[in-house]
């Protein structure tokens, strides 16, 4: 759930307070860029929960046919990418796109997880399933003839 600082700066973004405001609370500045309060509540859980990385957000990626695409959270690295997925979607962005976006990345060798408010409702058991798919990937990207 956002707080009343971050409903705050969805209003005045570019305020010049701001980036004081993001020094004191650091976890401000962590979900200020989130685009719903479930991406926020999985920004927190990737920086203060997961235990691995390091973790980007809002990696953005440019498809070998030029399509440029933007995770919520990636670990280059892993090759993985962490999406918060709210079941609806605001403007123009469908699940077909969603489809689309990882075909297309997958393709490049990108993992995408789509992570719903339910499955954040027990981080211990998305820690495990991370963790799992982690050492899968770790497996993957490191046998010989496999470059990431």
């Amino acid at each position: 759930m956002p707080t009343d600082l971050e409903r705050l700066a969805e209003h005045v973004p570019r305020h010049r307070g701001w980036s004081h405001l993001k020094a004191a609370d650091p976890d401000l500045a962590l979900t200020s860029r989130a685009e719903s309060p479930l991406a926020g509540d999985l920004a927190r859980f990737i920086e203060h929960g997961l235990g691995f990385g390091p973790w980007v957000q809002e990696l953005e990626i440019t498809s070998p046919s030029g399509n440029r695409y933007r995770f919520d959270h990636a670990c280059p690295p892993l090759m993985l990418a962490a999406e918060a997925d709210v079941g609806g979607h605001r403007g123009s962005v469908t699940q077909s796109d969603d489809a689309d976006r990882d075909a297309e990345t997958s393709a490049m060798g990108w993992l995408t997880v789509r992570v719903t408010s339910h499955q954040l409702r027990d981080p211990e058991r998305l820690r495990r399933q991370l963790h799992a798919i982690r050492a899968q990937r770790v497996e993957l990207l490191t046998r010989p003839g496999i470059a990431a």
